[in-house]
């Protein structure tokens, strides 16, 4: 009985011991660095500046492409990313890891951008709205279904001009967008079921 009290007690010592090693390690555990996909990086400009400087930004997403658009205090529109649907407006579908021009129309300037799922949607400063990329076969505002890799004009109701813009982010459904009239009234187009007018 003696020694199995002694055998006990050992037993005892040796786990208290092991927890007691095992609870060292995790609290002095050190964090791991952040892999390099989860650091933010900045973008280089070249020594000739030719973006100017970005005030606005949107970030677009779908299924299989990332991208990210920007308007400069000029009024310009620039991005960059994966552009297989055109979502990069320059009149091609390559990507790009640096910002690229958008083709926008003559004499036209920009006062709000908006990414989403697959397209890019800018408000001008006449109030009028583009759009282009490609929705998934649902339009961009401008009465057809194809695609576009630069900014097309949406077919606006007459007489209405727009003061806001905001396209849907999400990968669920069809995506769409939404802007605010100037008289409190919002138009929407693109993904069933928001042809709609409020």
């Amino acid at each position: 009985m003696r020694y199995r009290g002694i055998i006990h007690l050992l037993f005892i010592c040796v786990m208290i011991y092991g927890l007691g090693a095992f609870a060292d390690r995790v609290v002095t555990a050190q964090p791991q660095p952040e892999s390099a996909s989860t650091q933010a990086r900045g973008i280089t400009k070249p020594a000739t500046d030719p973006w100017g400087t970005f005030t606005q930004i949107s970030a677009g997403t779908s299924v299989i492409d990332r991208f990210t658009c920007a308007l400069n205090s000029s009024g310009n529109a620039y991005c960059w990313g994966h552009s297989r649907r055109g979502e990069l407006g320059n009149g091609t579908n390559d990507g790009s890891e640096s910002p690229v021009a958008v083709t926008m129309p003559a004499g036209v300037t920009f006062t709000a951008i908006t990414s989403g799922n697959y397209l890019v949607c800018a408000l001008a400063s006449t109030g009028a709205a583009y759009c282009w990329g490609n929705p998934i076969g649902v339009g961009l505002g401008n009465g057809a279904t194809t695609s576009s890799n630069v900014p097309v004009a949406v077919t606006m109701p007459a007489g209405v001009t727009f003061t806001a813009i905001e396209t849907s982010s999400t990968l669920a459904g069809s995506p769409h967008t939404c802007a605010l009239a100037s008289s409190g009234n919002v138009y929407c187009w693109g993904g069933e079921p928001l042809w709609t007018t409020w």
